[in-house]
């Protein structure tokens, strides 16, 4: 006896990329994470006090020689990579509007108010039912 293929929605063009760069956002979080750990179970976690450089150089040459210098300095780049992941994931939702609608009704219903509205938000029932009875 045979089973039904599941299927599954595929990811429509436009939330392809950020679903992509979300993937990336959470393994480069992972690593970020697993590199603290090992930092900070070595006892690696001062071994450049000065931030944002690492002994005043960007890539030092103690990173490489000596092993607490490496795991310090590239857990740094690891977060780095992180923080700019982050930062692009959000300024992609936030300016290609491929946040939820929930959220961009909310949005709009906190921006607009009883007597005028705006055009993406014309309906009272794209607002929230929180802000409809104010409204």
């Amino acid at each position: 006896m045979k089973s039904a293929p599941v299927v599954t929605p595929s990811l429509q063009g436009s939330r392809r990329g950020p679903f992509r760069l979300c993937l990336a956002l959470l393994a480069t979080a992972a690593v970020t994470v697993l590199k603290g750990a090992l930092t900070t179970s070595t006892g690696s976690g001062m071994a450049y006090p000065d931030w944002p450089l690492s002994d005043g150089q960007v890539m030092p040459a103690s990173s490489y020689t000596t092993l607490p210098g490496f795991f310090e300095h590239f857990h740094r780049v690891a977060a780095s990579a992180t923080g700019l992941l982050a930062l692009g994931l959000a300024l992609w939702l936030h300016f290609g509007r491929l946040g939820s609608p929930r959220a961009r009704a909310m949005r709009c219903a906190r921006s607009t108010s009883a007597t005028t509205t705006s055009p993406s938000c014309s309906t009272p029932a794209a607002r929230p039912a929180s802000r409809k009875a104010r409204c």
